[in-house]
């Protein structure tokens, strides 16, 4: 009478035991593409062995239940030293019947590097030393006509430029990578440009390169009301137009003579004097061509012709003795200036 339940527990731990050798022997998980991947790719585990419906398949994450119920998993949010690997379960999970080789993962991502540093300016035709702490990089500019860099970071100026940019690159097997840092390029102040005559009332536009900081000898005459060269003339006379530029390339300065003349008569206006016996200008209105003559007293003398608004109409060489015949297309008011040596001659002619 006892041998009968003996056989029937019997039967059962049989039943068990080829059940639980179905599940698993050679559990074994392989990853692909390998297990070393970019930040951001996608890798693929695989379980050998092939369950029956009384089993199922739980992937482990670390020490986290992944969620896969299959033979396969796929993930492309994995860290660096992230380890997967797979668990065979009864259907309700909570007996383990195998655990698979666990799989550790090295994941790379793009290189980091340091910011670049080194001061951000750097005159035409001097160079500065940029550094950056991550080794092994290649360095370049974004406006290779403005600045030449070296292998090392030594950026020269060639050109004035606000927009140049010095770029530190590194590349690894995950891709490339890089840093940028402004490096303005700053040209030495160049010379005022803009009229030497200026009708009273009138406003005109003084440049120079780069922008710097204007003034005037006598504000009661011609002053400037923004920082841009921009200059309005209130009274008849001679004053100078001066502009400081301090940048990387130090500290600059120049000048300029303006006349101012009351351009409401309708005579022509004498405005330096010494020139004025030296030179004639005729006939004053003209119909369009008009004739400069120079006395003896200088060789040659330099003519220039503006509008007036101060832009410059013509310009030509004349010799003592010698008289220019010039033609105006245009109708209007016209500033003729005489300069010979240190000595200059400013008359207004009316084309009709």
């Amino acid at each position: 009478m006892r041998t009968k339940p003996l056989h029937f527990f019997c039967i059962l731990i049989a039943l068990f035991i080829s059940g639980n050798a179905y599940a698993t022997p050679g559990t074994v998980v392989t990853v692909s593409p390998n297990d070393t991947i970019c930040q951001g790719v996608s890798a693929t585990f695989t379980c050998s062995v092939t369950l029956s419906r009384t089993y199922t398949y739980k992937w482990m994450l670390n020490t986290t239940v992944a969620g896969s119920t299959t033979s396969t998993y796929t993930s492309s949010t994995l860290a660096n030293h992230d380890t997967v690997y797979c668990v065979i379960t009864n259907l309700a999970g909570d007996t383990v019947l195998s655990t698979s080789n666990k799989i550790g993962m090295t994941v790379d991502s793009l290189p980091v590097i340091a910011p670049i540093t080194g001061l951000d300016s750097v005159c035409i035709g001097s160079s500065l030393q940029l550094s950056d702490a991550t080794p092994g990089g290649v360095w370049s500019v974004t406006v290779p006509a403005a600045a030449t860099i070296s292998t090392t970071g030594l950026i020269t100026g060639i050109a004035a430029s606000n927009t140049n940019r010095a770029v530190y690159k590194m590349t690894n097997n995950c891709g490339t990578d890089s840093v940028r840092f402004r490096v303005r390029i700053h040209a030495p102040a160049g010379p005022i440009t803009g009229v030497n005559n200026l009708c009273m009332d009138s406003t005109t536009l003084y440049t120079t390169t780069p922008r710097g900081t204007w003034s005037t000898s006598d504000s009661t005459i011609g002053k400037f009301i923004n920082q841009f060269g921009q200059l309005t003339a209130y009274a008849p006379g001679t004053i100078t137009v001066y502009v400081n530029v301090v940048n990387a390339c130090g500290a600059t300065a120049d000048s300029l003579m303006l006349t101012i003349i009351n351009c409401d008569t309708t005579s022509a206006v004498p405005v330096v004097l010494p020139l004025n016996r030296s030179v004639r200008v005729f006939p004053n209105p003209s119909s369009g061509t008009l004739s400069v003559s120079l006395d003896g007293s200088y060789p040659t003398a330099n003519c220039m012709i503006s509008n007036i608004v101060g832009e410059k109409v013509k310009e030509f060489t004349i010799s003592a003795g010698k008289q220019a015949e010039i033609t105006l297309k245009h109708s209007g008011m016209y500033f003729i200036t005489v300069t010979a040596g240190n000595e200059k001659y400013t008359t207004k002619v009316v084309v009709q």
